[in-house]
């Protein structure tokens, strides 16, 4: 953890290790063995000693949009010709968490004021997936409904749901939020279908493609069809008007589209089959053919078998009765197709996440490797039968030509973790922007920052990255502070694709879940903040969202005095005032626990806990300033974890899906694979973030044990005793006794937590264990 130990007399007389293992235990205290002094004092060793992070590097904050319940799961983004921003995605308006609806919302540039906010389909599950916006600032949705009220336009292609199971549909609003036109498309009887990317030509057409379930598919007189299964991805071409379908073609598409200046679509899918014989390769492509391969298989002898999918990339002519090009861009592994773009000659970029190492790449590229670090072996699952293609997940980069013949450049892009692309654009100058989710501390381009403001193994951070025209080097690299690990997205916009300057500035905006926005400025520089990033004192995760009573770490540059100051543990309450630094968050005092010129500990105070989003203000001595705007949430629980993101590792082996935390056995020393626990003993862990557990008592400090109010359940099966306050902490720290019960598994077993009803974000603990 991020905060200094209490003073040396904590702990002592508490009698014999088996009469303290029942007791609550700091990991600070002071007469557990000399192991774990040393692990707890270097964890703390680690952060203090880093100092403020003069000429760290460059990130970019991101901030809470208003206006959007928190909810929102963001699934589109755009910028209009006045730089105001558009999204489209689903919500969920109530506790049930499977019915979602679908909506569109426009904000000024500034990201700070709501202009609009329509559901577009409600009382059943709805979703918006893909969005355009055209040169005069309409905004284009599709999306699929269960809903039968859904609302459609007199004079629509379709209107009705003709007994589809769950239809697709495509609504236009003009710049005032009002409809223009709405239908349904592909409403047959039995028909599913999920529309997953979206352009939009100058005549206000709509090219859209996705996948469709069922036997019922419509397609169009005339029309491009090749062979393909009953459950099939499609490509369609809509009027302007949304009344008429000017092709409809079955067996291609699926991930991403792109339209050129003549109407030719571009599209990216992965195949269907192992062999890809569902693919419609043409004369004359780069790639034909393809390894068939398993990448899962579970159940008895592998009875369920899932091929890999590789990627490809084709190119439909005007009329959709003609493929001009179409060939796989693959390696042995499957590939996660992000987006296809086109530009002004005629040539394509492909942007995705592959997990194959022999992935197309060219003479002279600019990582013509992958650089991820292989984890260790597992140990056997305890799913037996079950098998999984290596998941070493990386982006990458392509060029192919206008003719889908050969590749231009090809490249991996990524680090020593998984990394994925998620998104592409192009700016006039003809470089390319890519967004992606990151865990590698070391991905291309990266700046140096203080290790707990890096994405790592188990906290990954939105990232943007530019690379010259000829994917030759990267030119610039950001990473977005101030958004949960995990959060879905990003989504990439930027100012000025082919079409319209959409951002006066020509900067470059990115939406990530939350909903929180990033805004990098044309000149690619951020303005200079003296907050470098917010954490979890406990487990060093990025904090877009935070809780009452949550403990949480500021780093940054002369934020606090030049001679670090803790709070003394002595006193019933913390300060709320340390070395002349303090924080308001929602314009109440926090209390301080540790300030330094590079480092803030403070408590989210519990009188936040009806506010939906709020502001956190920094005043630091020396008159230096910050603000974030960060979402609420009743519960954020983590486990603290030493700042550990190396796989938990025994006998060179580690379990399935397991993370590493501070764990204690019964005798106070901590868990390894050379100290397992005892079966049948306890062991004990240290919560954070269990939100309004003693309303009213913001920055206590007590002497005495305070019981935590939401229920501690272990699911994988061990029963916890009891969950306390750590002593000679302030009250947001807790222990948890917890006794093992579960059978032992190849010489480990697995703790899996939830307060409350809420899963604690390190899922799955492994804890080694002896008979």
């Amino acid at each position: 953890m991020a905060f200094p130990p209490p003073p040396a007399t904590a702990f002592r007389g508490r009698g014999t290790p088996a009469a303290r293992a029942f007791q609550p235990r700091s990991p600070w205290r002071h007469d557990t063995p000399a192991p774990f002094q040393c692990v707890s004092r270097l964890a703390l060793l680690l952060l203090l000693a880093a100092g403020p992070l003069l000429g760290a590097g460059s990130s970019v904050a991101a901030a809470y949009l208003p206006g959007l319940p928190v909810t929102a799961s963001i699934s589109g983004m755009a910028l209009d010709g006045s730089g105001n921003l558009l999204v489209s995605g689903s919500v969920q308006p109530g506790r049930d968490i499977t019915v979602r609806d679908a909506f569109a919302a426009k904000f000024s540039p500034d990201g700070q004021t709501l202009l609009y906010y329509l559901v577009l389909a409600d009382l059943l599950s709805s979703a918006a997936v893909p969005m355009a916006v055209d040169s005069a600032g309409n905004l284009y949705v599709a999306g699929n409904t269960t809903s039968p009220d859904f609302s459609t336009t007199p004079g629509a292609l379709q209107t009705s749901f003709n007994g589809a199971s769950l239809p697709g549909f495509v609504v236009k609003l003009d710049p005032t939020g009002k409809t223009v036109y709405s239908t349904l498309f592909y409403a047959e009887s039995g028909e599913s279908t999920y529309p997953w990317a979206m352009a939009v030509n100058a005549a206000g057409e709509v090219f859209l493609t996705g996948e469709t379930v069922g036997g019922n598919f419509p397609t169009t007189p005339g029309s491009l069809q090749p062979a393909y299964p009953v459950d099939t991805f499609f490509v369609l071409r809509l009027g302007a008007a949304g009344d008429r379908l000017i092709y409809s073609v079955g067996g291609v598409g699926e991930s991403s589209i792109a339209v050129d200046a003549q109407n030719n679509a571009y599209i990216l899918g992965a195949s269907f089959y192992a062999d890809g014989s569902d693919v419609p390769i043409t004369p004359g492509a780069y790639q034909s053919t393809i390894t068939p391969t398993i990448c899962s298989a579970a159940g008895l002898f592998f009875g369920f078998a899932f091929p890999c999918q590789h990627q490809y990339a084709a190119k439909l002519d005007p009329t959709g009765t003609k493929l001009l090009f179409c060939t796989f861009v693959s390696g042995t592994y499957s590939e996660t197709p992000a987006q296809i773009l086109v530009d002004a000659n005629g040539d394509v970029y492909l942007a995705g996440t592959t997990g194959s190492t022999d992935y197309p790449t060219t003479s002279g590229a600019l990582q013509p490797i992958d650089n991820v670090t292989p984890p260790p072996p597992s140990f056997p699952s305890q799913e037996f039968y079950a098998y999984s293609a290596p998941q070493l997940q990386t982006g990458y980069l392509s060029k192919l030509s206008g003719d889908g013949a050969r590749l231009i450049y090809s490249t991996f892009l990524g680090g020593s973790q998984m990394d994925s692309i998620t998104g592409m654009a192009m700016d006039p100058a003809g470089e390319l922007y890519l967004a992606a989710r990151v865990q590698s501390p070391d991905f291309p381009g990266l700046p140096a920052l203080l290790q707990p403001c890096l994405p790592s193994r188990l906290h990954d951070m939105p990232l943007v990255a530019r690379l010259d025209p000829n994917a030759a080097s990267v030119t610039g690299a950001w990473l977005v502070e101030g958004v949960d690990p995990g959060a879905t997205g990003p989504v990439l916009a930027l100012s000025a694709q082919t079409g319209p300057a959409l951002d006066p500035q020509g900067g470059l905006d990115l939406l990530t879940a939350g909903p929180h926005l990033a805004r990098i400025p044309a000149s690619g520089a951020p303005p200079a903040d003296a907050l470098a990033c917010i954490v979890d004192a406990f487990d060093y995760a990025p904090s877009g969202t935070i809780s009452p009573g949550q403990i949480l770490t500021i780093f940054g540059n002369s934020i606090g005095p030049a001679s670090p100051l803790s709070y003394d543990p002595k006193l019933p309450t913390l300060p709320t005032v340390l070395g002349g630094a303090s924080l308001l968050v929602g314009g109440v005092p926090a209390p301080l626990m540790y300030v330094s010129a590079g480092q803030i500990d403070f408590i989210v105070p519990y009188e936040i806990q009806r506010q939906t989003n709020t502001t956190l203000q920094l005043a630091a001595p020396g008159g230096v300033s910050a603000a974030r705007t960060l979402a609420v949430s009743p519960m954020m629980p983590s486990l603290a974890t030493g700042g550990a993101t190396d796989y938990p590792v025994c006998q060179g082996q580690t379990p399935p899906g397991s993370v590493t935390a501070v764990v204690l056995n019964a005798d106070g020393t901590p868990n390894s694979c050379a100290n397992p626990a005892t079966a049948g003993l306890t062991v004990s862990v240290f919560l954070n973030g269990t939100g309004i557990n003693v309303p009213g008592a913001t920055g206590a400090n007590p002497s005495g044990p305070v019981a935590l109010q939401p229920a501690v359940v272990d699911l994988a099966g061990n029963l916890v005793l009891r969950a306390v306050s750590v002593p000679w902490a302030p009250l947001g720290s807790w222990e948890v006794d917890v006794l093992l019960l579960s059978p032992i598994y190849g010489g480990y077993q697995n703790l899996r937590l939830t307060v409350g009803g809420a899963a604690v974000r390190e899922t799955t603990v492994a804890v080694w264990e002896s008979p």
